[in-house]
């Protein structure tokens, strides 16, 4: 019981994740790959969208 809700709930960090990704439009995988990377793979693309974009945001205002 347990293993499923561990299961369960890396399957909806990594849908969200995905989602994230893909509306930001930044990702460096395929569209398809993504559904095949592991939650810390994921993780570390997010957060490595989220340091690029923040960049591109500070850019486009100074």
């Amino acid at each position: 019981m347990e293993k499923n809700l561990l299961r369960m709930a890396v399957e909806t960090r990594k849908k969200r994740l995905i989602n994230n990704l893909i509306l930001t439009n930044t990702y460096k995988y395929d569209r398809n790959e993504l559904h095949h990377l592991t939650l810390t793979e994921l993780e570390q693309e997010w957060e490595r969208c989220r340091h690029f974009n923040s960049e591109v945001q500070f850019k486009s205002h100074h």
